[in-house]
């Protein structure tokens, strides 16, 4: 489970804190003792961006950005997981909420008062990624924690939307994701979106199997388009594809597939690229499998 969460500035002040166990309040010397770790570990490191810390009391995650260090105490190793998503979303919101303050404010002392209205969200936050992480663990596996929490929970919304009717409403979906998106976040999301879909179908269609193979992947895309498998330069080559059909780009465009190809072989060693697009001017999409 996770115990808490917490917020310091760089230079040591604490800033929030906040008991997710409602029945088990925040020990001050604990608070204390995690300060003086990270005051520690960024004096003899040198740098703000760790990730974690193992204690006796279970791992300390981290996160940090415009000079604050975001913490999220975890008690068991399972829970790792759920405590990275957890303490980024704390991260993007809390700056969302309060960064003016601290581009502001002279920082020699932080009256921390300011913030308590802000434990109402972080219980939130916890409340929604941790049903997600209950009812649905394996897309802690897939989504990046960077992304906003609105965008993950969109997430799983989608994929009924994805399944059903394959692959017709899954070539409209995809299409319509392709314009709903910030272009700074957009490949980012069509990738893990595709990731996860493709997870989901593979698992769904073959569910008896072991491992995935190409020549599965194979028929599951020619489902929705004209495409081959390349062995010999261990590539999908795509001829019509449905994706960036009527489109121009300087760049490949079709993360959707990039990321369905990579979560239906669900092979960790497995990476995949979209190497050539039709909406470059290429003569088809290929997607190269690398280990």
């Amino acid at each position: 489970m996770i115990k808490a969460v917490y917020i310091f500035h760089l230079t040591g002040l604490p800033v929030f804190k906040f008991s997710i166990d409602k029945k088990q309040d925040i020990d001050e010397i604990l608070f204390a003792g995690v300060s003086s770790a990270i005051d520690l570990f960024l004096k003899e490191l040198g740098h703000s961006n760790l990730y974690a810390i193992q204690t006796e009391d279970g791992t300390l995650i981290y996160s940090s950005k415009h000079g604050l260090i975001f913490v999220v105490h975890a008690f068991e190793k399972e829970d790792v997981k759920l405590g990275q998503f957890l303490v980024k979303q704390i991260e993007i919101e809390f700056l969302k909420d309060f960064s003016y303050f601290f581009e502001t404010q002279d920082i020699t002392y932080i009256e921390k008062s300011i913030f308590e209205t802000f434990g109402v969200k972080a219980q939130k936050l916890y409340d929604q990624l941790y049903h997600l992480y209950q009812t649905n663990p394996e897309f802690f596996n897939i989504f990046d924690p960077n992304l906003p929490l609105t965008i993950l929970l969109e997430s799983v919304e989608l994929e009924k939307g994805l399944l059903d009717d394959y692959p017709e409403r899954t070539v409209k979906l995809a299409r319509e994701l392709y314009s709903k998106y910030d272009e700074n976040i957009k490949k980012n999301v069509l990738e893990s979106i595709g990731k996860y879909f493709g997870y989901k179908l593979a698992k769904k269609n073959y569910s008896k199997k072991l491992v995935i193979s190409p020549k599965d992947v194979y028929n599951l895309l020619s489902e929705i388009s004209v495409v081959d498998f390349d062995e010999k330069n261990n590539q999908f080559v795509m001829k019509l594809c449905p994706i960036c059909r009527g489109y121009s780009s300087d760049e490949p465009m079709c993360d959707f597939f990039t990321g369905f190809i990579e979560g239906a072989l669900n092979n960790p060693k497995i990476n995949v690229s979209e190497t050539e697009c039709r909406a470059k001017g290429d003569t088809n999409c290929k997607f190269s499998l690398r280990d």
